[in-house]
């Protein structure tokens, strides 16, 4: 693609050599180079301001995508997160609570044995049972 400076370069150019060589014929003929030049330049300076602003918006569409992308993996990384943390939580309070119970049982059946023994005991040595 011709850069508008080489438009203007070419423009300049055709404009000398046209005015270089002038007769009434020529000069009408340079004339209507002229117009063409202008019309091409016009044209080129339009169809750059076009595809800027297609760049732009292009660009800002691309910005707006990265931005829902990472608010996207954001709030997934947090739900996630919480669910991990909640999910942790009901673990542990689930394995003290069975420790709770299991604890609970081993102490009643130490104090099952203990009464045993101690009627044993008491027995053996002729004690009142009753004190147990």
């Amino acid at each position: 693609m011709i850069k508008l400076k080489n438009y203007s370069i070419l423009a300049v150019v055709l404009t000398t050599l046209s005015l270089a060589a002038c007769s009434e014929s020529q000069d009408k003929s340079a004339e209507e180079a002229m117009e063409k030049t202008k019309t091409t330049l016009k044209n080129a300076k339009d169809k750059t301001v076009e595809m800027a602003e297609d760049a732009s918006d292009s660009a800002g569409d691309m910005l707006d995508d990265a931005k829902d992308s990472v608010e996207s993996g954001y709030d997934k990384t947090k739900e996630a997160a919480s669910d991990a943390y909640d999910s942790a939580k009901d673990t542990a309070s689930e394995t003290y609570d069975a420790a709770k119970d299991k604890a609970l049982t081993a102490k009643e059946a130490a104090a099952a044995k203990l009464k045993e023994a101690c009627i044993a005991t008491k027995k053996k040595t002729g004690g009142d049972v009753s004190d147990c």
